[in-house]
């Protein structure tokens, strides 16, 4: 967390993030227990709902639509899974959206959490960074060389350009605004 909050970002390259931070300790990643965690992780968390999956991003997805009713809200509901997680010691984050990219979004750029309105990813989205968008890091780097800075900046684009150099730009963005499965 002090490495991301001196601008260290997954995906970077190590020498470019130990030139930020020179103290960073380097461990190497074991995906295949990293998802093993995350899928006893995702099973655990059907007490809030019966839809959760593992994430290869990191992290675990929960559809509590029609759920929110039993734990008195959406608000009740985020409050009793943190707080369940870290009695297990579990640092998290959670974000309530309309879709899995502003969520997935919006917990990364949280304390705690958020909740946002019904269609308010629309309008929030844009003030976001890049890295928001689960881009590749050649994605994240090519449109930084370009200059561009935050979602809104590349909204405003024509989108064919932006296909033909960003392979997966389109699709994320499209996700996270509602417009793609």
């Amino acid at each position: 967390r002090l490495a991301h909050d001196r601008g260290v970002m997954a995906g970077q390259r190590l020498t470019d993030a130990k030139a930020i931070v020179p103290e960073l300790a380097a461990v190497a990643a074991d995906r295949e227990a990293d998802m093993a965690a995350l899928g006893a992780l995702s099973r655990w968390a059907q007490r809030f709902t019966p839809s959760t999956a593992a994430n290869l991003h990191g992290g675990i997805w929960l559809d509590i639509t029609g759920c929110e009713r039993l734990w008195r809200g959406e608000r009740r509901l985020v409050e009793t899974l943190i707080e369940q997680l870290s009695a297990r010691g579990i640092p998290c984050r959670a974000a309530v959206a309309d879709t899995y990219g502003a969520a997935w979004a919006f917990a990364r750029r949280s304390d705690r959490y958020h909740i946002l309105p019904p269609g308010g990813h629309r309008d929030l989205l844009p003030e976001l960074p890049l890295g928001a968008l689960r881009l590749s890091a050649e994605t994240l780097a090519g449109l930084r060389r370009l200059g561009l800075k935050t979602i809104g900046q590349v909204m405003a684009l024509p989108r064919a350009q932006l296909a033909g150099r960003f392979e997966d730009l389109l699709p994320r963005l499209d996700q996270a605004m509602g417009f793609a499965p």
